[in-house]
């Protein structure tokens, strides 16, 4: 009950305090160890390690959340599911926050990026045409170095949602990419020793470049492409009567794919040649004008998702631009054609029925809703690796021309390249776009992460066996980002609500009653008030019984040593104690006739001091 047991209580509450505001830290620093989720990013597989740079997502996990760009890289083993952020060494941010920007992996230790929306030191966005190596120096650390070109030979512009691959032999190839709702209609070749790009031939303009070219046909008023049927001869065209007469001339010369965005592009190993890479090039989306439909005489600009499918011989492309290969190679052998776009079919599997879309009723029955085909193949935005003899294809985006709506896929497709057919697979994760999927060679898997699917940016990661056709969802803490704001939250308020409890607990303590235990009952003891002239709250009655008692008859004898002499009672100063006049008479002893002075001065310091010691009642020494 004193101040010094009260004051005791409040250090240790303090440390308590202190204990537990740590632990809560700890715990929500240990919570905020995962990346943010994100869609187009780019993600490679280096090292046994999956790395993923940039993308687009939500800035946080709260009520109060906005897109924005993301500027740094993560990491990923699989074994121990755990995500480590690679820290950039030097004096160079690197390229700073993008989305939309394509990685390619040259080694276990470096890989390069080009392009992306990126997002400038002022806040603005703009398309970036910059070209940046990334290289590792430890698992978890690596430098940024921003690419030089030769100024003297062309260059791809900016562009986003773009495809590059590196072929070998010091060789990075670009395909494709937009620039605002414009497919670009070029390819590139980069030469990583003399550090010089090359136009090669793809898209419409890219068959300028091919000697011997037939001129484009004019193009036809657009309409929806039909499966199979884009990019004829390098142009976009999308009439259904050209394509009828056209769709069957897969040997004619120069045959090119059309120019896209949101494709997908995968080295794959060549048939004649140890020097290059072949490139499979998949779907992707172009921009088609279609009737509006309210005012017929008015047009919508719209994606179109496509379904085709090439390869690319890369180990001709210098011979077609130098003119050592012409129209009569390609002719003569088809293994030396340049661009060769695959003849498929499907294996019609209608096994997981309810991941078909069906718009409604009256459509299904109708055989007006989503086909199997369009489902299966038509889509940009997609993610994609090459396995083995085939190439696998997850989730992206479909648009239906005809309904005016884009809708999210979430199937898994293969295409065998020995028959050239399309499969269906087991499906794992929900519908998105955007995500990532890289291939884990080694472990016969593949991984696929993020992505984004109606209002929704994910985080999860996926993984797919080959060899038993399932997938696996990782537990690498997808809601340790919720986990580390529930304890922020905690942390917060906990501070908030012990230093109130303190201060509160400190109020009430010094001003209630003390409560003491005695023989196992309570009993309340008032404090008395405090004497006045006097300093403290005095001390106890053991304290106070154990002064020295003298007898005042023991005075009179002189034990003190001092004779008494003869004084009248009322010339000496009367000793006082606590107020209380002494008496002039003792019983038997007749009247005082002298006081001895150090006797008189003892009895008042005796009177004074037991006022200081506490003593609260009156007291009267008879003498």
């Amino acid at each position: 009950g004193s101040p010094a047991s009260s004051t005791s209580q409040c250090r240790r509450v303090r440390a308590r305090l202190g204990t537990m505001l740590g632990a809560l830290l700890a715990l929500a620093m240990l919570g905020a160890e995962n990346p943010l989720g994100r869609y187009s990013h780019c993600q490679i597989y280096m090292d046994g390690r999956v790395y993923v740079f940039g993308g687009r997502g939500f800035n946080s996990t709260g009520v109060k959340r906005a897109l924005a760009l993301f500027s740094n890289i993560w990491t990923f083993t699989v074994e121990g599911a755990l995500w480590e952020q690679v820290k950039f060494m030097a004096d160079t941010d690197g390229p700073g926050p993008r989305s939309g920007h394509a990685c390619a992996a040259v080694d276990d230790s470096t890989f390069y990026m080009f392009g992306g929306m990126a997002q400038g030191h002022d806040g603005k966005q703009g398309l970036s045409d910059e070209l940046w190596r990334f290289n590792l120096l430890s698992k978890t650390s690596g430098q940024w170095t921003r690419v030089g070109v030769n100024p003297t030979r062309r260059r791809p512009d900016a562009r986003s949602d773009l495809a590059l691959v590196y072929v070998g032999k010091e060789t990075l190839l670009l395909l494709g990419g937009c620039s605002a709702r414009n497919p670009k209609q070029d390819g590139w070749r980069f030469s990583l020793t003399d550090h010089s790009w090359e136009q090669i031939p793809f898209g419409t303009n890219g068959a300028s470049l091919l000697p011997d070219a037939p001129s484009p046909p004019p193009s036809s008023p657009p309409s929806p492409p039909p499966d199979n049927s884009t990019a004829l001869h390098g142009t976009n065209a999308t009439d259904p009567d050209m394509i009828e007469n056209q769709k069957n001339e897969t040997s004619a010369p120069f045959e090119i794919p059309v120019g896209r965005c949101a494709l997908t592009a995968l080295a794959i190993s060549a048939m004649n040649s140890d020097a290059y890479l072949d490139v499979l090039l998949f779907g992707g989306r172009v921009s088609v004008s279609v009737p509006d439909e309210d005012d017929s005489s008015d047009v919508d600009e719209m994606w179109s998702s496509l379904a085709d499918t090439w390869r690319l011989r890369t180990h001709h492309i210098s011979g077609y631009l130098n003119g050592e290969l012409t129209a009569a190679s390609g002719e003569d052998d088809s293994n030396m054609k340049l661009w060769e776009r695959m003849s498929v079919s499907q294996i019609e599997d209608d096994e997981d029925a309810n991941s078909q879309p069906v718009k409604d009723e009256e459509q299904a029955q109708s055989n007006r809703g989503w086909r199997l085909q369009a489902m299966l193949l038509n889509r940009s935005d997609h993610a994609a690796v090459l396995h083995g003899n085939s190439l696998y294809v997850v989730g992206g985006l479909y648009t239906d021309l005809e309904q005016r709506s884009v809708f999210i896929v979430k199937d898994l497709v293969a295409l065998a390249l020995s028959d050239h057919t399309w499969s269906r697979r087991a499906s794992g994760p929900t519908w998105r776009f955007g995500h990532s999927l890289t291939d884990d060679l080694d472990n016969g898997r593949m991984i696929l992460y993020g992505g984004a699917g109606g209002m929704e940016v994910f985080s999860d990661v996926w993984v797919y066996t080959f060899a038993s056709g399932e997938w696996a969802a990782l537990d690498v803490g997808r809601n340790s980002r919720e986990y580390s704001t529930l304890l922020m939250s905690l942390l917060i308020g906990g501070v908030g609500i012990m230093l109130c409890l303190c201060v509160l607990f400190g109020i009430l303590f010094r001003r209630s009653r003390r409560l003491v235990w005695r023989r196992g009952r309570a009993m309340i003891v008032m404090r008395p008030p405090a004497v006045r002239g006097t300093s403290g709250r005095g001390a106890s009655a053991e304290a106070i019984a154990a002064l020295p008692v003298v007898k005042w008859t023991e005075v009179r004898k002189g034990h003190f040593g001092d004779e008494i002499p003869d004084v009248e009672a009322d010339s000496a100063p009367a000793p006082i104690i606590n107020s209380a006049p002494v008496s002039k008479s003792v019983a038997g002893a007749g009247s005082v006739s002298a006081v001895p002075v150090s006797a008189a001065l003892a009895v008042r310091a005796c009177a004074r001091h037991r006022t200081r010691l506490g003593v609260r009642h009156r007291h009267s020494l008879r003498v």
